[in-house]
């Protein structure tokens, strides 16, 4: 008797099938087994200190990231700062939830293939209060994974491509970006300290704003304190060093005493150079931004308009 189509395609779907649950039942549990042990497990309550080294053109000099007391610092080339919050919070995202997908060789004469050598990589250090946690090197990504190789083990493994974004940052990423952060509910005086005794104050008197005897815009005044809320700012000046007195300066207050204090010098080539007391010994750079028109109003821009 003659078979027919159907009775061919269900012969062929039943012996795919059963391929797949031998596979699953027998192979499977050993690859995946392999998988897991291999995997990052990181604690990172633990985790006190992580080292990245990018080998590349353009950034070839370690980061080291350190916790004390709960408070998190990078450092490079001679430079420590206060850490990003949410940086670090991706680094140990990633060292706590960082998954295998499939290995892709066992063979270490294949490492540079996949950017995982030492010289190639970006090479991760993991400490803690006991001693290493983690080592492991990132390869570039390709299609949305990248490559990763732990430790010293000759196997390379995929690991989803944001990975490798997330350690692959450049320095100043990883750095605290914040300018102001003024509470405005507790500000009650903005003293603007400008040249040739041209600065002014603004100051709530009995529930009201006033320039001196001069009442000021409520709303206009709102609006400012709206931009002294909270600000980042990108571009750092880590090569400045103060000659002077400040160009300009803003003073808020409060009941309390000062809240924020930002201090601005303008360079020969027309740019500024502005700190605050949110990180007094960090510089940084504005060319153009806006934020010394933002900050640093004129008297005319509290006052309401006439006609």
């Amino acid at each position: 008797m003659k078979l027919t189509n159907t009775h061919i395609l269900a012969a062929i779907f039943f012996v795919l099938v059963a391929g797949f649950v031998v596979t699953r039942v027998f192979r499977s549990p050993a690859r995946m087994s392999n998988i897991e042990a291999a995997a990052l497990k990181v604690d990172t309550a633990a985790v006190t200190e992580i080292r990245i080294l990018r080998n590349s053109a353009t950034d070839s000099t370690e980061k080291v990231l350190t916790r004390n007391n709960g408070t998190w610092r990078v450092e490079q080339s001679g430079i420590n700062t206060s850490a990003d919050a949410y940086s670090v919070s991706r680094l140990l995202e990633s060292l706590a939830n960082m998954e295998f997908d499939r290995i892709v060789t066992r063979n270490k004469d294949k490492w540079e293939d996949y950017g995982v050598t030492d010289d190639d990589g970006i090479v991760v250090n993991v400490s803690g209060a006991s001693g290493e946690l983690a080592t492991f090197v990132l390869g570039a990504p390709r299609g949305g994974e990248a490559f990763v190789r732990k430790g010293d083990a000759n196997e390379v493994y995929t690991v989803n491509a944001s990975v490798h974004s997330t350690f692959g940052r450049d320095f100043n990423s990883f750095r605290n970006k914040t300018f102001l952060k003024v509470p405005k509910d507790l500000v009650l005086r903005m003293d603007f300290r400008y040249p040739a005794d041209s600065g002014f104050v603004v100051e709530r008197k009995d529930n009201k704003w006033m320039i001196g005897d001069t009442p000021a815009d409520s709303a206009k005044v709102e609006s400012f304190l709206n931009t002294l809320r909270s600000r980042n700012l990108n571009a750092f000046a880590d090569d400045f060093v103060p000659s002077g007195d400040p160009d300009l300066s803003l003073v808020v207050s409060g009941n309390s005493g000062d809240l924020e204090t930002v201090r601005a010098w303008r360079q020969p080539d027309a740019t500024w150079r502005l700190a605050s007391t949110v990180q007094p010994d960090v510089y940084f750079s504005d060319s153009g931004t806006r934020i010394i028109a933002d900050l640093f109003r004129k008297r005319e821009d509290f006052l309401a308009e006439t006609n």
